[in-house]
């Protein structure tokens, strides 16, 4: 190959370097937010590894038994609660109640109230586990980076990935029955064997979220319970005992790094095209008009 020099606005660039800018146009990794579950009976958190920060409902302090209706401010963040959104805090039952003798969180049927529940969180994150409890098709969960929605999982979605199988393949290799994971767990006689419970991570790559907004697809017909929040910052592993249920790509706009040098690159080409066309023996350094 004859090797020239281009130029771009006065800086003199190779024909190697103008490769490298057109392929750093694309994305050098992918963006995906994977979901998890723990192992049948596992009910708080199986991430180890760097600083977790945790709501369990169950402090007498900060959660009293009762129906909230006003924002409600945590450590782990801040809900948005109204009386059409709004939170109820329950003593432990076949529905929920990951310590069986603890309170947990629930709405839809338990309020009466068919308004999401957004949790703003104090930092964004990549990881959000929560113990969710006896999963019906109409509840959801939905993460965003601020008001970018990035994906949603139905309990309908989850209740199709426990079906599709008899068993379930941790990452380990760990083999589970997928009935193990229908009712309550550590109860005997176990509880609520009609509906699946399961604690369940969302882990993203290659971006951060900041709200987890839960829904009930807008009906009080039946109710969302939920138990042990966790999101967890720093060098954090998610063990092989659990199970990678589902992953979604996510599509984003390029950072300004990204679409920058594909702009170079195309201006580059369209020079070499004109460049090509100038009479013998012209041999001026070309400017960018």
């Amino acid at each position: 190959m004859n090797l020239r020099s281009y130029w771009l606005r006065g800086a003199k660039v190779s024909p190697g370097v103008l490769l490298l800018l057109l392929g750093c146009a694309a994305p050098c990794s992918a963006i995906s937010i994977s979901v998890y579950i723990a192992a049948p009976n596992v009910v708080s958190s199986p991430a180890t590894g760097g600083t977790a920060v945790n709501e369990n409902f169950s402090s007498s302090s900060n959660w009293a038994q009762g129906t909230y209706t006003a924002d409600r401010v945590r450590n782990i963040g801040t809900f948005d609660l109204s009386p059409q959104s709004a939170l109820r805090i329950q003593n432990s039952d076949q529905y929920g109640g990951a310590g069986n003798s603890g309170r947990y969180g629930a709405f839809g049927a338990q309020t009466g109230t068919s308004g999401a529940i957004t949790l703003n969180l104090t930092n964004p994150t990549t990881f959000f586990g929560m113990w969710w409890s006896a999963i019906d098709a109409y509840n959801g969960v939905s993460l965003y980076d601020n008001n970018t929605f990035l994906m949603r999982i139905s309990g309908a979605d989850m209740i199709s990935l426990f079906t599709a199988s008899s068993t379930l393949t941790a990452q380990n290799n760990s083999v589970y029955q997928t009935n193990s994971y229908l009712g309550k767990p550590n109860t005997n006689p176990r509880q609520n064997t009609g509906e699946y419970y399961a604690y369940t991570m969302f882990y993203a790559s290659g971006l951060t979220f900041n709200r987890v907004v839960l829904d009930n697809s807008g009906t009080t017909a039946t109710g969302f319970e939920f138990d042990n929040f966790q999101t967890r910052s720093g060098t954090f592993t998610i063990p092989g005992s659990t199970v990678l249920l589902t992953q979604y790509q996510i599509s984003a706009a390029p950072e300004p790094s990204v679409w920058i040098p594909a702009g170079l690159g195309l201006i580059a080409a369209a020079w070499w095209r004109r460049r090509r066309k100038r009479p013998a023996g012209d041999s001026s350094a070309p400017g960018i008009e």
